[in-house]
């Protein structure tokens, strides 16, 4: 069971979908591809700002060209 002090904390407390738009799609950009569109189907916070930040896409993107550049994938080693 849960005492009064843990009910006003969990009453009163912040989650993660309080943070700014812009800041949102900064933390999901490090989560797991499947778990942001799990996120985007639950949460309309979280759609929106998925689809409406360019930068959470940039994250995804760079890392996905830093793959295909690095040379043990481009078969130079």
């Amino acid at each position: 069971l849960l005492d009064f002090e843990e009910v006003e904390y969990i009453k009163n407390g912040k989650t993660l979908t309080d943070l700014p738009l812009d800041l949102l799609a900064f933390v999901l950009s490090y989560c797991p591809l499947n778990s942001v569109l799990s996120c985007m189907l639950i949460n309309k916070k979280c759609y929106e700002a998925i689809t409406t930040r360019k930068h959470f896409w940039n994250r995804y993107i760079q890392e996905k060209l830093k793959n295909y550049l690095d040379p043990k994938y481009i078969g130079l080693y």
